[in-house]
């Protein structure tokens, strides 16, 4: 593969990793508050970890009104990953 052909597939590959961010930000932004912690406790945890990078990203590149979702979506993990800790 020549250096052009990688820099466009690393290209197309960004652009497809910022798509999905936008997609699952603006899922996690319309949650209702009170329909976070059931649809947290339904994760495993790699699915809890792979929701805390989206939850850092959004942070990191916040749009109008995310930050309050994100970090009720980030209390409620931390809550559940309390709890799953207590009981082991």
């Amino acid at each position: 593969m020549s250096i052009i052909q990688r820099h466009i597939v690393r290209h197309m590959l960004c652009d497809l990793q910022d798509r999905n961010f936008s997609m699952v930000l603006d899922v996690l932004t319309r949650f209702k508050t009170s329909e976070i912690g059931k649809a947290v406790t339904s994760l495993d945890n790699d699915q809890k970890d792979i929701l805390m990078k989206y939850i850092y990203r959004g942070f990191a590149e916040p749009t109008e009104n995310s930050c309050g979702s994100l970090l009720v979506w980030q209390e409620k993990v931390n809550i559940d990953s309390k709890h799953l800790e207590q009981t082991y």
